[in-house]
């Protein structure tokens, strides 16, 4: 039986991005439920992506971001930026 109740989200990349949503949460004054409500996911998911036991993915990550005027830069978006230019 595993015990272990460390949070499974390993990433720095993931760990920045709940930092952010959670400082951008207080700026805005939104709850998870409203935050829940407007990406269309469930309430205890975002809490628990917010908490680091789920990583949140790029399809919900992205809604977050959208809704709470974050950008999301990743690798492969930059390089294709770069081979565009």
């Amino acid at each position: 039986m595993n015990t272990d109740t460390s949070p499974v989200t390993e990433s720095r990349a993931v760990k920045e991005f709940i930092k952010l949503v959670r400082s951008r949460l207080k700026e805005k004054g939104w709850s998870v439920v409203r935050l829940s409500k407007e990406c269309g996911v469930s309430r205890v998911y975002l809490q628990n992506v917010l908490a680091g036991k789920h990583d949140p993915g790029m399809q919900v990550a992205e809604k977050i971001a959208e809704h709470l005027g974050l950008r999301i830069r990743t690798e492969a978006r930059q390089k294709k930026l770069q081979k565009s230019a």
